[in-house]
């Protein structure tokens, strides 16, 4: 067999492999050397092969002008690359590659990345198999990719402590992947394993509340959706599922927030279960949340929208009373209110409103407290705006006991 023409089968055998590598990538499955994958190859053979092309038709006959054209290709090319790359990079247009190895399995993951110049884009995470990667089933990120430089110092792979999955964290601001562990044959998924295979991103999240009743631990998951409310910038899709049957939601509820909603799990009326909280405005000293009490009884969540109006809300356990207050100025002016809970409903037991009257140099201190069913002034008074004597008056009155005995 002549050279030139085992030259010939080789390259047919490598470009056969090029294209189901290439045609693999688009299914999922990545090959990936140094940090480059099969579509760069792919590109530096197709240029590779176009120059050397280029070179055998300009050496044949009227060489000069043909080595003209080529030099002039090549400049274009040269001018053309940084434009595109340029392009790319505004619209996230490039594949990156971080990975590390999780010391007790020794298994490699790799996360692949496509961000723009605005730190905005996706990443899915791979686990490694020679120069191949295999998708591992966990949902793609997509949101902020702000990155640092030192992040190869802090990049950590690890079982997490439940021992229920491996947590990829290669980059210091996040995105995290969470990979569930092989559990036995027959074994059923804890709340902590279902929770972790939740997707999470800029519209997505979930929490885990435990009630303490007998449902236990519930999944509480939220879908940010892009449509205004009467007075917020999105809706919220909450949905509570049993993490045992996961089937269809027990409960589903929407609520309005201004940004993707910090929630929390609180006993907000003291009675052993555990409700949660979504935050949904927050401004520079102030911030208000929804509410929603678990009933044991009818084994569901209620919302509370008395618990709307409370601005940095606030719980006593000893006292049972939720705290709030709304600043007015830096003085200490503002409105405090003093919210408790009876037969179940959450009510205002008291405000403390501190103001300046009119234009004038007078800051009064007035305090309201719920008289049937209303709240009535039962006392107020004046102070001079420099002497911020209603600081230290506005205190006895905290104590919901008090109503204005002579101490």
């Amino acid at each position: 067999m002549s050279r030139e023409k085992v030259l010939k089968i080789l390259w047919r055998v490598f470009l056969a492999g090029m294209s189901i590598l290439t045609v693999l990538f688009f299914f999922d499955i990545k090959f990936v050397v140094l940090g480059i994958n099969i579509l760069v190859l792919d590109m530096l053979t197709a240029g590779i092969w176009a120059f050397v092309r280029l070179c055998r038709w300009a050496g044949r006959e009227n060489t000069e002008k043909r080595t003209i054209v080529v030099v002039v290709i090549i400049l274009m090319g040269l001018f053309a690359a940084p434009v595109l790359l340029f392009g790319l990079g505004m619209n996230g247009g490039w594949y990156e590659y971080a990975e590390g190895t999780e010391p007790q399995t020794h298994r490699t993951f790799v996360v692949e990345y496509c961000r723009n110049m605005l730190q905005k884009g996706t990443a899915k995470v791979y686990e490694r198999f020679g120069p191949l990667l295999f998708p591992c089933g966990v949902p793609e990120y997509s949101g902020n990719l702000a990155l640092d430089k030192l992040d190869a110092e802090y990049a950590s792979v690890y079982i997490s402590e439940e021992q229920q999955a491996i947590t990829v964290s290669l980059f210091i601001y996040g995105p995290r992947f969470h990979i569930p562990l092989k559990l036995p044959e027959g074994t059923a998924k804890t709340p902590e394993r279902v929770l972790i295979e939740q997707p999470v991103d800029d519209d997505h999240s979930a929490f885990l509340v435990d009630t303490k009743g007998q449902l236990g631990k519930l999944l509480v998951t939220t879908e940010l959706e892009r449509t205004p409310t009467e007075d917020c910038r999105f809706t919220v899709h909450f949905s509570v599922w049993d993490p045992a049957s996961m089937d269809e939601p027990l409960q589903t509820m929407t609520a309005g927030a201004d940004f993707r909603p910090n929630c929390y799990t609180i006993d907000a009326n003291f009675d052993g279960y555990m409700d949660f909280t979504c935050t949904y405005i927050q401004g520079n000293q102030v911030y208000y949340d929804h509410l929603w009490i678990w009933n044991e009884g009818d084994s569901r969540f209620e919302s509370v929208p008395e618990y709307d109006e409370i601005s940095v809300p606030d719980l006593d356990e000893e006292t049972k009373t939720i705290y709030g207050f709304t600043p007015g100025s830096g003085g200490g002016t503002g409105l405090h209110t003093f919210h408790q809970w009876a037969s179940g409903n959450l009510l205002c037991m008291r405000q403390i409103e501190i103001y300046h009257v009119g234009k004038s140099d007078t800051v009064r201190m007035s305090i309201q407290d719920r008289i049937a069913n209303e709240l009535v002034e039962i006392y107020h008074e004046d102070f001079s705006s420099e002497s911020s004597g209603w600081l230290d008056a506005q205190m006895v009155w905290h104590n919901l006991d008090y109503h204005g005995e002579a101490e």
